[in-house]
């Protein structure tokens, strides 16, 4: 028989929207960090403050939680999910008369 490894989660974020905390789910998850969702939220018909809840809780695994933490403050300064503009007409123009 081979012997469950447990490991200790702790809370980094609480949310009141369980859409808020799936987003930031997704993010950390695809950055290598396993995340686990907890909360009394009504499975999202209703904010759980509305009722005196704690909203949905993230919670990661211990040893990652520093990166955790810090991989979300990246992202809400805008350093994290990237978003790709698209370049103006003019410029596209620019750098093809450069490189040419």
């Amino acid at each position: 028989m081979s012997k469950r490894i447990r490991t200790k989660h702790v809370t980094i974020k609480t949310y009141p929207y369980r859409h808020e905390a799936e987003l930031d789910k997704a993010y950390l998850e695809s950055n290598g960090i396993r995340v686990i969702l907890q909360g009394d939220d009504l499975s999202g018909i209703a904010p759980a403050r509305l009722f005196g809840g704690q909203g949905v809780r993230l919670l990661v695994p211990k040893n990652q939680a520093e990166e955790a933490e810090k991989l979300l403050k990246k992202a809400a300064k805008g350093g994290g999910r990237q978003k790709s503009a698209p370049a103006k007409s003019g410029e596209q123009k620019q750098e093809q008369k450069e490189g040419s």
